[in-house]
């Protein structure tokens, strides 16, 4: 093994499903569709519920008179924002400090609504300061806005954003005033796509289209969706569509209703929504990349029928990207099927670039084609694979995957002298070495073996530079395959010396390194045995007995946090630890960032990195998130319905719009009895999700303790061969002293 490679990520990527190192179950447990079709129907309900009650607010707000929406964008400068401030004819102010992820969103075109005020005709005074920093900077910035705006006798919004940072300017703050078209302007649309085609996103004054690139609220649901505000998404999205009346909506405003109803998981509703944007004219590379991102989360659902529909036909050859994104998740759902000849040949007509994508393809070609019988043609392209030179985690660890998998593979079938140096190349401290060490141990005390011949496989060039001088993972795709000029000379073979203590003492050697590692590893522990059973081979038996013990001890152990293990997944704290995101949020965030206590994480950690787990979770966590957001639309229905006798019904305490007191609260009474319908149907649909809530953390459990239970049944068949041997020597000990 190489010492000298550092430790490997912990992240897997998505492979192939390996035959004959797992025994879980391929499909999807029917008992499993019922949870996620619960959660779907909720979620779904709760857009409704959403845009329902959004829609009201509206019409209150409209009611009381025209209202202006203010807005924050970067446009086109490439500033981070860090701040803002804001203050209009003296009102109390608006503040918001933007978290990481917000700032990002706000470089991708998205737009921060600051509020909306209902501010008389006539001219108004703005006052504004930015925190903002620039590439080269080293301390953020403020700039600063102090101006007169006319508002006019309508809805309008106005833009605050960061403009003139060039060679000939200053940077500074602008508003810009814009309001919705009421008739076509799709020749001004068009033109003003192709400005921000050529320099970049920017805001400009006068009029948009509405759900077009140039409507705020466009660029506010891009916000959103950014910062996994899904909800919040999908809801404005569908508000838009609503007061959009008979106007035709353009192919952006689908892409981005799709793209959020695909990343909050309604998918049967992104299909829709996708086929409406078809007909509002998307081109065809974005209609690709939906359909792939709509087959790509069906396929993790282990909905391979629906992943398969979804992908639709082949994109264009000419869109390589999109076309290679296709095969991709093709072959990964006809693996899944069964189906390896028919993914075989799609694998092999796949662009292979230098990146790790494409070697995660390389690798699923190969497991692929030793699972459909062509092992000699499967084994070459994991050796492949195996033999890549780079400083890149992710690949050092597709590299010490496929490794193990090759030299476990030759292990099995008998293959030791060749299993040896394909195990040896793992990297000592990484997250496969302990069960290398162990396996290459076994594979000393292995037959040796045939020769095996690396194969040739049609995808090899025989002219240009030799793969291994190919060191940009990360580079542009080659249109020419980059597997070209290995050599087919046969693999490296071990010298396996004939002598069976020669090969047990090299095996002890290897799994002395293996023993001294923490001895709550499974691995360690197998290895304990397997040392102490090639010392007791040896004759070396007092050295046997005292690694015995030690396994027996280490067993004993782990049964014991086993047992703490179980007692703890029994009782409340982990769905704190692991279920919850940390705090309460609108946003959905499927990234496990809280672990248990380290014991208790090593006994759970491949349970809880499954399939199973980690689709309840994803399920809790989104009812979880959506909970709050209904829980803050309750919040805000109950201040309408609160308020209903001031004149000042939005969100930021603004001027007194025109009109009288009676006449805004008459105008609220008659909205009441909706006001309360809304009110008592997200707080039914709280409950129901609540109790969804409660429904995951149960099955989530018992998955749990079944995991552990199987492992405290095998620890116990492991445990009882150690004692049986301690006795043994023990009886043989008192036998030779009498």
């Amino acid at each position: 093994m190489n010492p000298s490679r550092k430790a490997g990520p912990r992240r897997v990527p998505i492979i192939a499903l390996l035959l004959w190192l797992c025994s879980c179950p391929v499909f999807a447990d029917e008992a499993g569709v019922e949870p996620q079709t619960r959660t779907d129907a909720i979620k779904q309900e709760a857009l409704q519920l959403g845009a329902k009650a959004l829609g009201l607010e509206s019409r209150i707000l409209d009611r009381s008179g025209p209202g202006t929406t203010i807005y924050l964008s970067a446009g086109n400068s490439g500033a981070s924002i860090v701040g803002v401030n804001l203050v209009i004819d003296g009102s109390p102010p608006v503040r918001h400090l933007f978290d990481p992820d917000e700032t990002q969103a706000l470089l991708r075109d998205g737009m921060y609504r600051l509020a909306r005020m209902g501010l008389k005709a006539g001219a108004h005074q703005v006052h504004a300061e930015v925190l903002l920093q620039y590439a080269g900077d080293t301390e953020p910035r403020t700039l600063s806005l102090d101006d007169s705006c006319e508002i006019p006798d309508a809805a309008s919004e106005l833009v605050l954003v960061p403009e003139g940072k060039n060679w000939l300017a200053s940077p500074a703050l602008k508003l810009h005033q814009q309001s919705a078209a009421s008739g076509d302007v799709s020749s001004a649309w068009d033109l003003q796509r192709l400005w921000s085609a050529v320099n970049g996103p920017a805001v400009r004054d006068g009029t948009y289209r509405p759900g077009s690139d140039g409507d705020p609220r466009i660029g506010n649901a891009r916000f959103f969706a950014e910062t996994r505000d899904y909800f919040k998404a999908i809801v404005l999205l569908m508000q838009i569509s609503a007061q959009a009346h008979d106007l035709a909506l353009p192919p952006e405003y689908y892409q981005v209703l799709t793209s959020a109803l695909i990343d909050y998981g309604t998918l049967s509703w992104a299909q829709d929504t996708y086929r409406e944007a078809l007909g509002a004219g998307i081109n065809a590379a974005a209609a690709a990349a939906l359909r792939i991102r709509i087959a790509e989360v069906y396929y993790q659902r282990n909905d391979y029928a629906h992943a398969q529909q979804a992908l639709g036909a082949s994109p264009s050859r000419r869109d390589n990207k999109q076309l290679t994104g296709w095969q991709d998740v093709k072959a990964r759902i006809l693996m899944a099927q069964g189906r390896f000849d028919e993914a075989n040949g799609l694998l092999k007509a796949t662009a292979i670039g230098a990146d790790f994508e494409s070697y995660v393809r390389y690798y699923n070609l190969g497991i692929s084609l030793i699972t459909d019988g062509l092992v000699p043609q499967g084994v070459t392209v994991l050796d492949r694979v195996g033999t890549i030179v780079s400083t890149d985690r992710d690949m050092l660890a597709l590299s010490d995957s496929a490794n193990l998998v090759l030299g476990s593979y030759l292990l099995q079938h008998g293959q030791g002298a060749t299993a040896i140096p394909i195990l040896e190349r793992i990297q000592i401290r990484g997250r496969y070495s302990d069960r290398a060490l162990l396996n290459l141990g076994w594979a000393w005390l292995a037959p040796a073996g045939q020769k095996q011949t690396r194969v040739m496989l049609g995808d090899e060039r025989m002219v240009g530079p030799p793969p291994e001088t190919v060191g940009a993972l990360h580079g542009p795709f080659d249109d020419q395959n980059l597997y070209q000029r290995y050599h087919l000379r046969p693999f490296i073979r071990a010298r396996l010396d004939g002598d069976k203590g020669a090969k047990t003492k090299q095996a002890l050697a290897i799994w002395s390194e293996l023993i001294g590692r923490d001895a709550s590893s499974e691995p360690v522990q197998e290895g304990l045995l397997a040392a102490a059973l090639a010392l007791d081979n040896l004759g070396a038996h007092q050295e046997a007995t005292e690694l015995y013990v030690r396994a027996a001890a280490a067993l004993e152990s782990t049964s014991r946090s086993l047992d703490d293990s179980a007692a703890y997944v029994r009782g409340e704290q982990w769905v704190g630890d692991v279920l919850s995101a940390g705090n309460e949020s609108t946003r959905f965030d499927h990234v496990l960032r809280n672990l248990p206590k380290p014991v208790v994480a090593m006994q759970l950690d491949n349970f809880i990195a499954g399939w199973s787990f980690q689709s309840g979770l994803q399920r809790y966590r989104d009812l979880d998130a959506l909970a709050v957001n209904l829980k803050n639309y309750d919040a805000g229905l109950t201040r309408y319905a609160d308020a209903r006798n001031s004149p000042t019904l939005d969100d930021s305490k603004p001027a007194p719009v025109a009109g009288s007191d009676q006449d805004t609260a008459r105008t609220v009474d008659s909205d009441s009895e909706e006001l309360l319908a809304t009110r008592s149907s997200v707080v039914e649909l709280r409950s129901r999700i609540d109790s969804s809530k409660s429904q995951e953390v149960v099955a989530l459990r018992q998955q749990l303790l079944d995991d552990l239970s199987g492992k405290q049944q095998l620890l116990a068949k492991l445990l009882g061969g150690a004692q049986l041997e301690v006795a043994r020597a023990y009886d043989g000990a008192m036998q030779r002293s009498d």
